[in-house]
């Protein structure tokens, strides 16, 4: 080789480096996520969508891509969503999925693929089986025992729940029947449906036969809206008590004059200027609120949004602590994000404090829950 092919062969060398040098400093990070955009539970899903302008777009001086895709409310579908996006868009972090059933459907995946989930939907999984994600939603049985708790406050003897034909309906029914049984309720009916469904008019009548002083209904957005419209089309007057993930929009929109008066557990988004300034979310809920309705002005954020807000508070932490070990589209970086959600303490979020442990999925405390009920069509503070 001569000198000017020496001299050549060297720039050529240098170029490249500069070139992959200058690639890895433009390492993107990608979030991917399996969201219900269509079918049963596509109001959930398109919530969660709408709140993403408003997640993190760098994070340390790294660029930021989302990969959202539509699993159409099916479980199935979900898993095979995830594969593809860690095998061919490389995702170094999944946020949603945006319900209960797609979420205990990848689960399984994620130590697998070796993928850290933020979790938008409440998954009840302990110990080794929460190792890749946690939940930014309060956990089922804490809302569920306040639930109990303000039946049995308010006098309440008998009750009859309502739930989902699907693992959502059984761990809500499983909590709902421990607590009922601690605090001397008497549960004297127990109804399923589908979220697809049409027609509550014979479960209706059950309930109705069993004479209940208060029915719980575990069911979200507006599929929510058939049992409680139907109870009260069929004459039943006495309280409906409804899950946080119900308190929407569309439930209002959808059920009218019909849910007036219903009461629900809530996240503190249904109320955000109502809460108490001695809630240490109010800031951060009352922000998000103001973003969101400033970005759609003729829509009020709903049950969903906190959590797909939160998930990029969430992301900007991990991913930051995560960019001192590793690149991002490396089993490193994403293992590194995973290591750090389980050591999250003391991160406020709209959605309410976080504090995770390793094998322990959830980190808000009970005052992420405040109780609101319909009031002149809108959502009304009610208390914790």
């Amino acid at each position: 080789m001569n000198q000017f092919s020496r001299l050549a062969f060297g720039a050529c060398i240098g170029t490249v480096v500069s070139v992959i040098a200058a690639l890895q400093a433009q390492a993107e990070i990608v979030v991917g996520g399996t969201f219900s955009l269509t079918g049963p539970a596509a109001a959930l899903g398109t919530s969660f969508q709408r709140t993403l302008p408003l997640l993190p777009k760098e994070i340390a001086g790294e660029p930021v891509r989302y990969v959202i895709v539509d699993d159409g409310s099916d479980p199935s579908a979900a898993v095979r969503n995830v594969r593809k996006l860690i095998n061919e868009n490389h995702v170094d972090v999944l946020i949603g999925p945006t319900n209960a059933a797609t979420g205990y459907a990848i689960a399984p995946v994620l130590g697998e693929l070796k993928v850290p989930l933020i979790s938008g939907t409440a998954l009840d999984l302990f110990g080794d089986k929460s190792e890749w994600f946690i939940n930014l939603s309060t956990p089922i049985t804490m809302w569920v025992a306040q639930i109990v708790n303000h039946m049995k406050d308010s006098g309440l003897k008998k009750v009859a729940f309502v739930g989902y034909n699907d693992v959502y309906g059984d761990t809500a029914f499983a909590a709902f029947k421990k607590d009922c049984a601690e605090a001397g309720l008497e549960i004297v009916a127990d109804e399923r449906f589908a979220r697809s469904d049409t027609s509550f008019v014979g479960q209706a009548l059950r309930i109705s036969t069993t004479k209940p002083d208060g029915v719980f209904i575990a069911a979200s957005g507006s599929p929510a809206v058939l049992p409680n419209a139907t109870l009260r089309e069929r004459g039943y007057n006495k309280p409906l008590y409804n899950a946080p993930v119900a308190v929407s929009q569309d439930f209002l929109r959808l059920g009218g004059s019909k849910v007036e008066g219903v009461i629900s557990a809530a996240y503190l988004i249904a109320v955000p200027h109502q809460i108490p300034d001695s809630n240490p979310s109010k800031k951060a809920v009352t922000e998000l609120f103001d973003e969101f309705t400033k970005m759609y002005p003729n829509m009020q954020p709903d049950t969903q949004n906190p959590t797909a807000y939160d998930s990029g508070v969430v992301l900007k932490m991990v991913a930051t602590e995560a960019l001192k070990v590793a690149k991002p589209g490396t089993e490193e970086f994403r293992v590194a994000i995973r290591d750090r959600l389980h050591t999250i303490n003391g991160l406020v979020g709209s959605v309410g404090v976080y504090q995770f442990k390793p094998g322990q999925p959830y980190g808000v405390q009970e005052n992420s829950i405040v109780f609101v009920n319909v009031k002149d069509g809108k959502w009304a503070y009610l208390g914790k």
